[in-house]
């Protein structure tokens, strides 16, 4: 799989995952399951979900991939009011903290695994190239 390809999946994924997060976040309360643990840990989980796919692929862009996702987070707490949901700091707070979790996650697999591969295929391309 080249570079190139992995990002394209990566993207696809996050945009995937873009409109679960807006479904799941505008939907009326009423068509909602019950919450059982705390809304603020079901925020940290989607936006770290949100930002990991990304950063996996390409690590330097952590905190673009962090900005972007705590400005969506930002602008569904705007838009909930409208929808009839009820618009919140903490939730904003938390789908920042998701994303950094997120985004921290992806450089470190990355780091533990990615490069390691990325060294590989170049020593395997330099090999079929002698």
């Amino acid at each position: 799989m080249t570079n190139r390809t992995a990002l394209l999946i990566a993207l696809g994924v996050s945009a995937l995952l873009t409109l679960v997060i807006a479904f799941l976040t505008l939907a009326p309360v009423s068509g909602l399951p019950g919450v059982k643990v705390s809304d603020k840990v079901y925020h940290a989980f989607a936006f770290a979900s949100l930002a990991f796919p990304v950063t996996v692929v390409r690590p330097r862009w952590w905190a673009a991939v962090v900005l972007v996702s705590a400005v969506y987070g930002g602008v569904i707490e705007i838009i909930q009011p409208f929808v009839g949901r009820s618009m919140d700091i903490r939730d904003w707070l938390a789908d920042i903290l998701g994303a950094i979790l997120g985004a921290g996650a992806g450089v470190s697999v990355w780091y533990l695994f990615g490069r390691r591969l990325k060294l590989r295929s170049a020593l395997g391309q330099r090999a079929r190239q002698n």
